[in-house]
């Protein structure tokens, strides 16, 4: 894969950025292809070659909404300034291939409050926005019933390319290869260019479409830092999981990224009051305790768990499972090990192991095996409540007299004894309940 700095240099074969070809023909009279010297080293391409079939002039479109909107045919911008035509455009390209309703568009683009004559003036914004695109327009806004839609085709499209790289760097790392990962999820994440959207000027379409964007970018970069911390670049990553856990504080894959990459440092305690920071942080904004993947991560860290350490080629040190608390599988084990990175649990994927069970009536408490490391996790502790008092208790001085005031009335004869009455007062709570001598 080229090097993310060469994308869009000329002569390169990946014209404006990774995937987007957009090879549209406009006569002219010589064949051109944009993004390359001349015509000779066009024709050495396949793409250029096949394009050569006929006279024209290639030229790739390009659109990206992962930042302000943008759109240029090759090396040229197009200029899309209008509000309504950039809500529009945004709309349809999100919606690529899809009709999308004239009712739909409208209330994108009065922000949930159509006007009465909102038809007329969405389909005077529909012209005026393909002229505005002129030549790179070619068609690709079509009137289908009840509205309009985009056909990309192959023109180059970010979010679209965003998701095939994301997709392709997962797939990767899912094998093992974890360069060829961290590579393709770095050139997904490099299409980036600000927040989504960020010059649309519609709120209900930023509402709607932005926070899945978002949400989508935090799992790629995860996944990506995955990979880093398999390929051993630990010290290359903490300043940056720093960033990461300050601005998205409840995110607790990024911070057992944190602890896991301070450990292989070095850095142990650091790794430990980084465990105690997002603690704090949990109970305070939810009143939670950290995720079992993030107590587990403590406990090994505590531990020293081979099973942290990295090899020379990538893999974790091969070691016995270290003792576990109960209903908590080792790491390595289906649905706790992130596939990025060997011996960091998995904290967001689904099918993680769940809280550690309770142990059930008269189970035995767990106690620490030989050579725990200290502070690994405290017996069991029965949470019960005390038993009831089966006797008036408390209360010597008071059943002491009752049963004189019993001895007085009564006699050797237990024929001839007299009943007793007395009467306790005082306030409520204090215990007052009566009792036979």
């Amino acid at each position: 894969m080229p090097a993310a700095g060469n994308r869009n240099a000329p002569g390169s074969r990946i014209a404006v950025r990774p995937g987007a070809a957009a090879y549209r023909w406009l006569t002219d009279g010589s064949p051109h292809q944009v993004g390359y010297g001349s015509c000779s080293e066009c024709d050495r391409d396949p793409l250029g070659a096949a394009a050569g079939t006929a006279p024209g002039r290639v030229l790739v479109v390009d659109f990206g909404l992962l930042g302000p909107l943008t759109v240029s045919d090759g090396a040229r911008p197009v200029a899309v300034s209008a509000p309504r035509q950039r809500v529009l455009l945004a709309t349809l390209l999100l919606n690529a291939g899809r009709v999308v309703g004239v009712d739909t568009l409208a209330e994108v683009l009065w922000d949930g409050e159509p006007p009465a004559g909102a038809r007329g003036a969405m389909h005077s914004a529909i012209q005026r926005l393909r002229s505005a695109l002129g030549p790179a327009d070619a068609g690709l806004i079509g009137t289908r019933p009840p509205g309009y839609v985009l056909q990309l085709g192959d023109s180059g499209f970010d979010v679209r390319e965003f998701e095939v790289l994301a997709a392709r760097g997962r797939a990767a790392a899912q094998a093992g290869s974890w360069s060829h990962a961290a590579g393709l999820l770095a050139d997904a994440l490099g299409l980036w260019r600000g927040e989504a959207l960020a010059d649309v000027p519609s709120q209900l379409l930023r509402q709607r479409e932005a926070p899945p964007l978002e949400d989508l970018r935090l799992q790629v970069l995860g996944a990506r830092i995955d990979a880093d911390l398999a390929l051993g670049r630990h010290g290359e990553v903490v300043a940056e999981l720093r960033q990461l856990v300050a601005a998205q504080p409840l995110w607790e894959r990024f911070h057992a990224q944190l602890m896991l990459a301070l450990y292989r440092s070095g850095r142990q305690g650091d790794a430990l009051a980084a465990y105690q920071n997002v603690r704090h942080v949990l109970a305070g904004e939810l009143g939670v305790d950290p995720g079992p993947e993030l107590k587990l991560l403590q406990q090994q860290i505590l531990a020293a768990d081979p099973a942290l350490v990295l090899t020379g080629n990538g893999a974790a040190a091969p070691a016995p499972p270290a003792p576990r608390p109960p209903g908590v599988s080792a790491p390595g084990s289906p649905g706790v090990s992130a596939p990025g990175a060997p011996g960091l649990p998995s904290t967001d994927a689904p099918g993680t192991a769940g809280p550690a069970a309770e142990p059930g009536p008269g189970a035995p408490a767990a106690q620490p095996g030989p050579g725990d490391g200290a502070g690994m996790w405290a017996p069991v502790v029965p949470r019960q409540l005390p038993v009831a008092a089966r006797h008036f208790a408390g209360r010597a001085g008071a059943l002491t007299a009752l049963a004189a005031l019993a001895a007085e009335a009564g006699g050797a004869d237990r024929a001839s004894r007299a009943m007793v009455i007395a009467v306790i007062e005082g306030t409520a709570g204090i215990g007052k309940p009566t009792s036979e001598p």
